[in-house]
């Protein structure tokens, strides 16, 4: 027999024995009982990854998130208009949250070491160089808000002074140093910051349900109430027109839905009286932007637990209605700013392009629809 031949019928025979040692193997195997299913189901589920705290560079060219891509949650970048993501930070506990600077130069995010509430701020290029932590790194919590308009600053709360409350503080990206701006009994922080640095949106919560805005001067600290009420009532957000003499928020007051509203401010910083603007009796607003050029504010209503987009122009005093949302629930950072990732796709830029001008709508996070 040639040696050809024999290879062959060796070849033959092996494969024969390999087929039957596999069924005999599958017939000896016992079928998982639902203590195994349920286990093997939970150890996959664990094993899903995740990419939240979108957030667009200023020209818009790339997007900055966190994701546990490598394990841990950390800071990566990648282009908006697609492709695999860069890690910027590799550190041995997880990331909350990132925000782009101003003027692209820095991304300022959050640590929480051992996954604990006692985050510190860092810091850090783009590119992952240059990296520092503005806070002592000790045992108070320091929770991250955003840069202010000028890039100059962060501000934060921090239980630093009380362990029982969040006082609410600036600190210089370029030197550390950190003062406090407004002092508060319990849970506080600043919502937002004028674009001339002038005065800040404090938020102060009085009992589950309620709370109030006030108007900080941020040189001396003066304040005043934004969001006088005397029934219970919820107020959120708080974002400045870009003079400065106008703060347009979210409210309930004296209604049972969340609607538009605002507060003019006069030349001497005293608040006038809340106002109403925008409002429906069949939904109740869930988001807010203004654009840049503090002309439109895109509004996002809750319509039983469904999304619809409008746009109030502030000069006429007019609500128009927006394209129609993909399906679903449409969550702030989604499609604008946020800290944490949307249920659903994301919304491209261009939806609210021809309403918003410059700004860029916030933000898609780790695969984007180009």
């Amino acid at each position: 027999m040639s040696l050809l031949k024999w290879r062959e019928r060796f070849s033959a025979f092996f494969l024969c024995l390999a087929s039957l040692v596999c069924v005999y193997g599958l017939t000896m195997t016992k079928p998982a009982t639902a203590a195994e299913d349920l286990e093997r189901s939970v150890t996959l589920m664990a094993k899903i990854g995740a990419s939240w705290s979108p957030s667009f560079s200023p020209d818009g060219t790339r997007i900055a998130f966190v994701s546990n891509l490598n394990g841990i949650p950390q800071v990566w970048t990648m282009p908006s208009t697609g492709g695999f993501p860069a890690l910027v930070t590799a550190f041995d506990d997880p990331v909350g949250f990132v925000t782009w600077s101003p003027d692209g130069k820095w991304l300022a995010f959050n640590v929480a070491p051992g996954g604990g509430f006692n985050e510190q701020i860092y810091i850090v290029r783009p590119d992952g160089s240059e990296l520092r932590r503005l806070t002592e790194g000790g045992k108070e919590n320091n929770f991250l808000g955003d840069w202010t308009p000028d890039g100059r600053a962060l501000y934060f709360s921090s239980n630093r002074r009380n362990s029982s409350s969040t006082d609410s503080y600036l600190i210089d990206s370029v030197n550390g140093r950190m003062r406090m701006v407004a002092e508060n009994r319990g849970i506080g922080g600043i919502n937002a910051v004028s674009r001339d640095a002038q005065y800040a949106v404090v938020n102060r919560l009085i009992n589950r349900g309620d709370n109030n805005l006030y108007l900080v001067n941020l040189s001396d600290s003066r304040e005043a109430l934004l969001t006088p009420h005397d029934e219970t009532g919820r107020f959120f957000g708080g974002e400045f027109a870009p003079d400065g003499r106008t703060v347009y928020f979210a409210s309930n007051k004296d209604r049972d839905l969340i609607a538009l509203a605002r507060v003019k401010i006069d030349e001497k910083g005293q608040p006038g009286p809340v106002e109403v603007l925008a409002v429906r009796d069949d939904a109740e607003l869930s988001i807010s932007l203004m654009n840049e050029q503090g002309t439109v504010i895109a509004l996002v209503w809750n319509v039983g637990g469904r999304s619809q987009l409008s746009f109030y122009d502030i000069h006429n005093n007019k609500l128009n209605p927006g394209p129609r949302l993909p399906a679903g629930n449409c969550r702030r950072n989604g499609f604008f700013k946020g800290r944490s990732a949307p249920r659903h796709g994301p919304i491209r830029r261009h939806v609210a392009a021809g309403y918003l001008g410059t700004r860029h709508a916030h933000q898609p996070v780790h695969t984007v629809d180009p």
